[in-house]
């Protein structure tokens, strides 16, 4: 009896079941390649990953005005 307290004191307690998380839905558009007469690509990306292309690009473009304004 002695040894069955002992083993389960040592053992881990078993871990509450976690949801596993959800995974960010991606939204798809359609890219057209600039000179080609060929349809567009889709490109799938996560809402996250299209706000932060879209911060990079108006950050790329307020730079492009203010190095050409001299």
């Amino acid at each position: 009896m002695l040894f069955a307290l002992l083993l389960t004191a040592t053992l881990p307690a078993p871990q509450e079941a976690q949801a596993p998380k959800p995974k960010a839905e991606k939204i798809c558009k359609g890219r057209v390649n600039t000179g080609s007469r060929l349809r567009s690509k889709p490109v799938c990306k996560t809402q996250a990953e299209w706000d932060a292309e879209a911060a990079a690009n108006a950050d790329s473009t307020r730079n492009m005005g203010q190095t050409q304004s001299r």
